[in-house]
C-alpha cells in the first residue's frame, strides 16, 4: 500500500509540474524509508583539488590524473571504465582510444584529435583533452553517453558521476519551460507498457549512406538502383585539407526517359556541430512538403542535389524520400567543389570507415498502444529502440558496393509512426536514455524541436485535452543524436 501511495503522490507532483509548463523544481516526495534502494548503485567522485577519487565511499587500488579546462572537468577513461565495468582500450601506437559497454562506444584518436560516438561523428573539442601527452575525456560527455549521471559542486570542486538510479533533483530553467527534470530513482517505477511494433511492409527502400563517414579523398560514396518508392539518407563529413563538395546523382542507362518525384525531403546546412545539423534535417523532413518532379533521359546523368562548398570538417547532410517510375542509378559522391559534379561518379569508390551504410527494406516502423489497457492515472512510458544489445533492434540489409551484409546501428532514417489510443487528458514528455538527444517529433500534426537533451532531462513534447480518440506521433533517430529513448505520458487532472 506504502508503494502504491507514493507511486500516486509523484505522479500528482509530475502532472502539476507539468502543468504549470515544467518551471517549478522537482519535487522531494519520498521519505527516508521509501527512497530508492542503492545496494547496487555506484557513485564516483573526483575531488580536483585533492586529486583523490572515492568509489562508494572508499578509495580505489589506482587514482588516475583529473584536471578542469573550460570549465569541463577531465579525467583517465580508465578511472570510470573500472568503477562501472566499461571496456577501455588503447593502442600506442594509432593513438586509438576506445570506451565500450553494452549499449554505446567512445572512439577518439588523440593524434587526429577526432571522436566518433556509436560511430557518429562527435567534436573532439569538449570531449577529448591531451594533457601532458595523456588523453583525458569529459566526464559529462561519458556520463550523457553512456547513461550515466553527473553532478558538479564548484564550491567544493567535486564532481560526481553516479548510476543513473542515484537519487538527484534538478531544477527546471524557468526560461527553458520544455525541459522536465526526470528522477530516475523513481522513474523506473513507472510501468513501461508494450506497444505493439510491426515494421510496415509498404514502406521505402532505406540507403543509407554513412561510410566514409569522415571521407579523406574524392570518389563514389555509396551506390545502388532504385525503382519505386525510396529514401536516401546520407550524412558525410569533409575530411580533406581544401573545399569539397557532396552530392547526388542519378544515371538512367534504360532507353526511355524515367520520373524522380521528390515527396518529403529535409536539407540541413553544413555545420561542424552535427547534432543541430541532425535535428534541423529531421525537422524539415517532418514538416514535410518540398515537392519537386525531376527528368533523366535515357543515358542521362543528372544532379538530383549538391551541398554548397564544404570547408574542412563541415558536416554534408540531408534526407530525400522520392518515388521514381523506372530503374535509376544512384550515386552519393564526394568531389572537389570547384569541378562539376557529374564527373565523380566515374571515379573509384572511396574506401570505407567502420561506420555504416548499406540499402535496407524497411524504413517505417508503426507502433500502437491503448491508454484504456494502462493502470488509470499512473503515468506509462512507450519505449522506442531496445536497451541491452547494440544489434537486436537495428534494421538488417545489404551493402549494395559489396553485397555483404549491413546492419543499420541507430536506425538512422527510420521513421517510428506511434499512435495511441484513448489517451485521455495527458502530457508527453520524451525522455533519452543514451547519450545525446536533439531532434525534432511530429506531434498530431505539429513539429516540435528539442534543445540538447542528457541523462536526467526530458523534453515536453505535447498534451492532449482528453477530447481526442487518439493521438500520432512521428519519431526518430536524428543524426548526431542516438536512440533509444521513451515517451513518458502523464496523464493529467
Amino acid at each position: 500500500m506504502k508503494h502504491w501511495l507514493a507511486k500516486r503522490i509523484l505522479a500528482a507532483s509530475l502532472s502539476a509540474a507539468l502543468l504549470l509548463g515544467g518551471a517549478a523544481a522537482w519535487p522531494d516526495t519520498s521519505s527516508a524509508d521509501e527512497a530508492a534502494p542503492r545496494t547496487s548503485t555506484r557513485e564516483v567522485v573526483f575531488d580536483i583539488d585533492r586529486g583523490s577519487v572515492s568509489v562508494n565511499g572508499r578509495a580505489p587500488a589506482t587514482t588516475y590524473p583529473m584536471t578542469i579546462h573550460n570549465g569541463r572537468v577531465y579525467v583517465a577513461a580508465r578511472q570510470l571504465a573500472e568503477a562501472f565495468g566499461f571496456t577501455a582500450e588503447y593502442d600506442p601506437k594509432s593513438y586509438d582510444a576506445v570506451l565500450r559497454n553494452d549499449e554505446t562506444r567512445i572512439h577518439v584518436n588523440q593524434g587526429a584529435m577526432q571522436a566518433w560516438v556509436n560511430d557518429m561523428p562527435a567534436p573532439f573539442d569538449g570531449l577529448g583533452l591531451v594533457k601532458d601527452g595523456r588523453l583525458l575525456l569529459s566526464i559529462r560527455a561519458i556520463a550523457d553517453y553512456m547513461g550515466l549521471y553527473v553532478g558538479y559542486d564548484p564550491v567544493a570542486r567535486k564532481a560526481t558521476v553516479a548510476d543513473p538510479e542515484f537519487p538527484f533533483a534538478k531544477p527546471v530553467n524557468p526560461a527553458e519551460p520544455n525541459f522536465v527534470p526526470i528522477d530516475f530513482a523513481r522513474y523506473g517505477a513507472y510501468p513501461l507498457v508494450a506497444a505493439t511494433a510491426t515494421p510496415d511492409a509498404s514502406s521505402r527502400t532505406l540507403l543509407f549512406s554513412d561510410s566514409p563517414e569522415t571521407f579523406r579523398e574524392f570518389g563514389v560514396l555509396y551506390r545502388d538502383e532504385v525503382d519505386g518508392d525510396a529514401r536516401l539518407f546520407l550524412t558525410h563529413v569533409n575530411g580533406m585539407k581544401a573545399a569539397a563538395t557532396v552530392g547526388w546523382l542519378a544515371t538512367n542507362e534504360s532507353d526511355a526517359p524515367v520520373t524522380v518525384a521528390f515527396t518529403r525531403q529535409g536539407v540541413a546546412a553544413r555545420s561542424k556541430d552535427y547534432a543541430k545539423q541532425g535535428r534541423e534535417a529531421l525537422a524539415a523532413w517532418l514538416a514535410g512538403g518540398a515537392e519537386d518532379r525531376r527528368t533523366v533521359g535515357p543515358g542521362e546523368t543528372v544532379v538530383l542535389y549538391r551541398t554548397e562548398p564544404l570547408s574542412p570538417m563541415d558536416g554534408a547532410h540531408a534526407v530525400f524520400d522520392v518515388t521514381t517510375d523506372g530503374a535509376l542509378r544512384f550515386d552519393v559522391v564526394a568531389a572537389p567543389a570547384s569541378e562539376p559534379l557529374a564527373v565523380a561518379r566515374s571515379t573509384p569508390f572511396a574506401a570505407r570507415d567502420i561506420h555504416d551504410r548499406g540499402t535496407f527494406p524497411v524504413s517505417e516502423i508503426r507502433l500502437t498502444a491503448d491508454a484504456a489497457e494502462w493502470e488509470p492515472g499512473e503515468p506509462a512510458r512507450i519505449r522506442i529502440g531496445a536497451v541491452g544489445s547494440l544489434s537486436g533492434h537495428y534494421a538488417v540489409g545489404t551493402d549494395a558496393v559489396t553485397g555483404e551484409p549491413a546492419q543499420n546501428f541507430g536506425n538512422y532514417g527510420v521513421i517510428y509512426r506511434l499512435k495511441i489510443e484513448s489517451p485521455g487528458k495527458a502530457a508527453f514528455v520524451l525522455v533519452p536514455l543514451r547519450g545525446l538527444y536533439m531532434g525534432a517529433v511530429k506531434f498530431d500534426g505539429d513539429v516540435v524541436k528539442t534543445d540538447a537533451l542528457h541523462v536526467g532531462e526530458g523534453y515536453a513534447i505535447g498534451r492532449t485535452s482528453g477530447a481526442e480518440a487518439s493521438v500520432e506521433l512521428e519519431l526518430g533517430a536524428a543524426s548526431g543524436s542516438f536512440m533509444p529513448f521513451e515517451v513518458l505520458v502523464v496523464p493529467l487532472p
